[in-house]
């Protein structure tokens, strides 16, 4: 299984991560990716979508996330790293 990070709020960053059938794990300026706010919000799909809770926070997004994503701390994203994914940095 792979894990794609993101860290910016790159458009074709986004669509090359999207055609692939990894899950995804958004922090720093790709949290953005999550605001259910946008008329072009993503469709992640049946991929599991996790989000670093402090970004989200520090950009005042924890009450307009998308659907279906899961917000976790540092510890989390450490544990992901370091499970049986294989990790992709965009």
């Amino acid at each position: 299984m792979k894990l794609i990070v993101l860290n910016t709020h790159d458009e074709n960053i986004l669509e090359k991560a999207m055609n692939s059938k990894a899950d995804l794990l958004l922090m720093q300026d790709a949290v953005l990716f999550c605001n259910n706010g946008r008329k072009d919000a993503p469709e992640f799909g049946k991929r599991q979508v996790y989000a670093l809770k402090v970004d989200m926070e520090k950009r005042g997004l924890s009450d307009r996330m998308v659907d279906g994503i899961e917000l976790i701390d540092y510890n989390g994203v450490v544990d992901l790293l370091f499970s049986e994914y294989t990790v992709v940095n965009l």
